[in-house]
């Protein structure tokens, strides 16, 4: 594990301690991801969230990207989001960004490499009582 995220996800956690804080959210979200090349695969997330503010939460999120022949990517992602507005609160639109810590193990001639990096992670949620639309975009290179 790196040490970024150790520090990041203490620091959450401590956050929340000294907030006394109780759990806001945790959420499994299911779906499909594909490659340039066409390829597709399930992906899913297991994520924690926490309302700070009104309009400010912080979450801490396990990613899975699903298994494209060469690529299992999966890692963590911390981040902040902002809460926009919204008439009598019947919906919400929230954006978040943060940091995706990742681990690729990648098929290579003759045995796998296990990649681990860090990229930037933008998302985009929207959601009305029970029902949620979340996509999230992690520049990785």
């Amino acid at each position: 594990m790196r040490p970024w995220f150790n520090c990041l996800s203490s620091a959450f956690l401590l956050l929340c301690a000294y907030q006394g804080l109780q759990a806001q959210e945790v959420n499994l979200l299911g779906g499909v991801m594909s490659t340039d090349a066409g390829q597709s695969s399930y992906s899913y997330h297991l994520g924690y969230s926490q309302d700070f503010y009104r309009h400010f939460a912080a979450s801490l999120t396990y990613i899975n990207e699903g298994h494209v022949p060469g690529h299992h990517r999966d890692g963590y992602a911390v981040e902040a989001w902002g809460r926009l507005p919204t008439p009598h609160d019947r919906f919400s639109v929230a954006v978040g960004l943060g940091a995706y810590f990742y681990y690729d193990t990648q098929v290579l001639p003759g045995g796998s490499a296990d990649v681990h990096g860090t990229a930037p992670i933008l998302s985009l949620s929207g959601d009305r009582k029970s029902t949620r639309l979340n996509s999230s975009h992690a520049n990785i290179s």
